[in-house]
């Protein structure tokens, strides 16, 4: 393949990243900037979070950077009256914990010098080369500038920003929208405010975000919601007039508590307003044009994801360039077509993504709604960091690396997703509806099967639900309603056990099934038959979702570990024993353990010797050093149900299959059916579960392996369901453990 060449138009962020790599990567380019100068004061501050940051660190960029810039060590919300309403004190240690990187600021110009300055050959930057043509040939593309000057590439990518040049070109215009315009500017902190803190301030229709910086600089933002969204040629553009009268509106909020907007404004050394643009163009490329960057998706500053956003989307583009001209491809405009069409089916589910949530992150800090203000002022702000640890590790674990240089030095707790075998991926909606239908037909036939089946011996007890202890016929003996009860009551503590495990996981955090104890007392009014099912149904639902195995949190509480355990023991042990012993099997004792049992756990972690708080390490949220403590509860009820089962005369397995049996000669009780469509139910979750794992790369060994050592270890789907569970836990940990180099 002859010599291929980039012409990357604009000197920008995104434009002088993409100069380093092509530079690093060995692919001829250079770079037209309209400006006179590299780096312009544009009064505009740049905030690295750990995403952007580990690119730049491969560059050899981040420790100058870090030197210039200033970490956010704490941070801090307060609301339209002063009120301190959100306090993180540990938020840089977890960043820096979890991922490698804290989050910095820094001037715009400072990062666009740094990256010039590292590149070696400074000559192929051209400064004030403003773009005004783009000719198509045959085997190549011209660029004209305003001074007269042609150049000649294989493709043209357009990093020159929101008002992009080269999209007008690709006759693809904007269709952004703007709901919001902002104040940016840098000015010098005055008193109260520090150089590792940021500062957040949520009122009405706007919102303020400070961050100290190096030499005593203050980086801002002033968002105003507009009186009507725009978009497209209709957006407003702004002069230095416009941006004193919106001062002077919000001169006297209060930002923190004896600092007002007009205290930081008048102390500016730079500033200017801007409406906030947002949205992602439905085409990011046309015949051998590509747009990197605000070019192509423009998302909202307050995240701070746009910056580090475009950095992703250049090290995508660059990834696939490399690997272009590395195998000698055909630089026709159908092949290039073909990687570029790679790159924005990659980069366009991820981008619009962040542009919506950025979008809502901004309505809630504005509180735009009484609903919108109540989620952000008593949820969102009181979430818990563990909680808010999985939310962000979303955000910044999806992001790629440059993949033909050395990985990143720094270590970091969570991996990123292209370092793990695991594969987050959300499951398909028709899959989801699949096994949800299946497990509805479960629960349908609890109520139907009895009537449809008309020589099916249909017994069952007139005695409340509420009063029953186990689905047995009321004619059976004595000894085979014990017997029944416990395989019953027995079967349920295996569910009710793996319901509480899951409800201390921080991926569940503010889901349906988030607390066990609302099924517990939904037990004394529903049956468990049919509460089990409906909570398989609901665990189904939210684990469909990309965050649920990767990279949210995998692990419990160590204490709370240890509390399910002895909850557990503590709360059946005494019921197990009476049913053995007595000759009447104590029903009223069972339905109270079930309800209880949840509540039990809580009251062991807050009275009891194992009394903690909740997580407050990183290495312990992201460690697994409670897979040995969960796994040995796990087989703890396994073996409890088998060995109880000896004690009244009949396995679990024989009870499992007599009711079986029954069932084949029609000669099976009503209440009998249940117990075995509630065995059905679980049997259909440990499909679904098995199935998922396997759909996520967390087990990937041979079929017949795993499930040989489920069937031998579990003999019925209750006992299954256990070791089903202890396996999923170290399997999930260790798909999710960082691969070696050479496996990446």
């Amino acid at each position: 393949m002859a010599s291929f060449k980039v012409i990357v138009v604009g000197g920008s962020v995104t434009g002088m990243v993409l100069a380093n790599m092509f530079e690093q990567y060995g692919i001829d380019y250079i770079v037209l900037e309209k400006h006179h100068t590299i780096a312009p004061q544009l009064g505009a501050g740049f905030a690295l979070l750990p995403n952007g940051s580990r690119v730049l660190d491969q560059l050899g960029c981040y420790d100058v950077l870090k030197k210039l810039s200033a970490p956010v060590n704490s941070l801090c919300g307060y609301d339209q009256n002063g009120d301190l309403r959100e306090d993180r004190p540990e938020i840089g240690q977890w960043l820096e914990e979890l991922f490698g990187y804290k989050m910095r600021f820094l001037e715009r110009r400072q990062l666009i010098k740094v990256l010039f300055d590292n590149l070696s050959d400074k000559s192929k930057v051209y400064t004030s080369c403003g773009v005004i043509k783009i000719r198509y040939c045959s085997k190549m593309v011209k660029v004209e500038t305003d001074g007269g000057t042609i150049f000649e590439g294989d493709i043209v990518v357009g990093a020159d920003g929101v008002h992009s040049r080269v999209a007008q070109e690709m006759q693809r215009l904007a269709a952004f929208v703007c709901t919001y315009s902002a104040i940016f500017g840098i000015s010098m902190a005055p008193n109260g405010m520090v150089e590792d803190q940021a500062i957040k301030n949520y009122r009405q229709g706007r919102s303020y975000l400070c961050a100290g910086g190096r030499e005593g600089k203050l980086y801002w933002l002033a968002m105003i919601k507009n009186d009507h969204k725009t978009q497209g040629v209709n957006i407003p553009r702004y002069n230095d007039q416009d941006r004193d009268i919106f001062a002077a509106m919000c001169e006297a909020d209060l930002v923190i508590p004896g600092v007002t907007f007009g205290d930081i404004y008048k102390r500016q050394l730079a500033s200017a307003l801007v409406p906030l643009e947002e949205g992602v163009l439905e085409e990011c490329f046309y015949k051998r044009i590509v747009l990197v960057g605000d070019s192509w998706h423009k998302i909202h500053p307050l995240s701070g994801q746009g910056g580090n956003n475009a950095i992703i989307s250049a090290a995508h583009l660059a990834n696939q360039l490399k690997h272009f001209t590395q195998h000698n491809m055909s630089s026709d405009e159908a092949s290039l077509n073909w990687l570029f069409r790679e790159y924005k089916r990659t980069r366009e589910p991820q981008t619009r993504e962040l542009m919506q949530m950025s979008h809502l992150l901004q309505r809630m800090e504005a509180l735009e709604t009484p609903l919108l203000r109540l989620f952000e002022l008593k949820y969102v702000c009181q979430m818990p960091i563990e909680a808010l640890s999985g939310v962000l590790a979303r955000t910044y674990t999806q992001a790629v690396s440059l993949n033909y240089l050395p990985p990143p030095p720094r270590h970091c707790l969570v991996p990123f997703n292209e370092e793990v075998a695991l594969k987050p991926r959300a499951r398909f909606k028709t899959v989801t509806a699949f096994w949800l239908l299946v497990l509805a037909l479960v629960v349908f036939g609890q109520q139907t099967i009895p009537w449809v089946w008309k020589d099916v011996v249909v017994l069952s007890s007139p005695t409340p639900m509420i009063l029953q202890s186990s689905l047995i016929a009321p004619s059976a003996s004595m000894a085979y309603q014990r017997a029944m009860s416990l395989y019953f009551n027995l079967s349920l503590t295996t569910v009710i056990s793996i319901m509480c495990i899951e409800s201390y996981r921080q991926n569940m955090f503010m889901r349906l099934i988030s607390s066990a104890i609302t099924c517990g007392i939904a037990s004394l009014f529903i049956s468990w038959e049919v509460i089990c099912p409906i909570y398989f149904a609901v665990f189904i639902l939210v684990s469909g979702q990309q965050l649920f195995y990767y990279p949210s949190p995998r692990a419990v509480d160590l204490q709370i570990a240890k509390a399910i355990r002895f909850a557990y023991l503590a709360t059946y042990i005494p019921v197990i024993t009476l049913t053995v012993l007595c000759k009447e099997s104590p029903s009223r004792m069972w339905i109270v353990a079930h309800a209880t049992f949840p509540l039990a756990i809580k009251l062991v972690q807050v009275f009891g010797p194992m009394r903690s708080t909740v997580i407050i390490d990183p290495a312990v949220l992201y460690g697994k050093q409670d897979i040995k403590i969960l796994e040995n509860f796990l087989h703890l009820v396994c073996t409890v149900q088998h060995l109880a089962s000896l004690f009244v005369g009949r396995s679990s397995l024989q009870q499992f299959l007599e009711i079986c049996i029954a069932w084949y000669r029609s000669e099976i009780a009503h209440d009998n059916l249940k117990i075995l469509l509630l065995e059905i139910s679980i049997a259909v979750f440990i499909c679904f579960t098995y199935w998922d794992l396997r759909r996520v790369h967390v087990i990937t060994g041979p079929v017949k392996t795993d499930l040989g050592s489920i069937i031998y270890l579990g003999f019925t789907p209750p006992a299954a369901l256990m070791c089903v569970w202890a396996l999923r836990e170290s399997k999930w940990e260790k798909a999710r453990e960082r691969l070696s180099a050479e496996k990446i």
